[in-house]
């Protein structure tokens, strides 16, 4: 497994981190089951993060539940394994990577779920920000294959990608189509 970038972090930092996501993951899960019991199907929100925690800005995005069914196995065993340290029992320490993975692996279920990313004050990753991905791979296209079409993005990062075996006679292939971007 590859060092997690939360290494250098400092870890009073890090504990805000993880309790922002372990928070944000019980309130996944605690939608998730009213979801499927189908006592509520309200969208459950990205809260506004601690100040001086993240680098760049995270918006309070909407959960995309398809995502969070992904990980409906994972979610929970993250979740409970970082509940010490969100309830301030267990200390965070830079040396215990094992913590600091379970913190990355959480995060990018996060991240995941509500379309942005979130880079930790100190991290030496790319900041804070929403991201649209938009990924294709298909054998043959015959008709128009579009990885990303947007109207309207107003922040953030947005890529696309195609990858075609065979684009057939009047077929198309776009990666990012959009109307007002920035």
């Amino acid at each position: 497994m590859e060092p997690t970038s939360l290494a250098v972090v400092s870890a009073p930092v890090v504990t805000e981190g993880i309790k922002f996501f372990y928070g944000q993951a019980g309130e996944l899960l605690k939608k998730r089951r009213e979801r499927s019991e189908k006592k509520d199907e309200s969208q459950a929100v990205l809260p506004a993060p601690p100040a001086d925690v993240f680098e760049g800005e995270v918006e309070q995005t909407p959960a995309d539940f398809e995502v969070v069914e992904k990980f409906k196995d994972e979610l929970p065993a993250l979740w409970s394994a970082l509940g010490p340290y969100a309830q301030g029992i267990g200390v965070v320490e830079a040396s215990n990577t094992a913590l600091l993975e379970t913190t990355d692996s959480l995060r990018k279920i996060i991240e995941a779920v509500h379309g942005q990313r979130m880079t930790l004050k100190g991290e030496p990753r790319p900041e804070s920000r929403p991201v649209v991905l938009g990924q294709v791979e298909i054998d043959d296209v015959a008709g128009e294959v579009t990885a990303v079409l947007a109207r309207t993005v107003r922040s953030g990062q947005v890529s696309g990608t195609v990858k075609a075996k065979t684009v057939r006679q009047g077929g198309k292939v776009v990666g990012v189509q959009a109307d007002d971007i920035g």
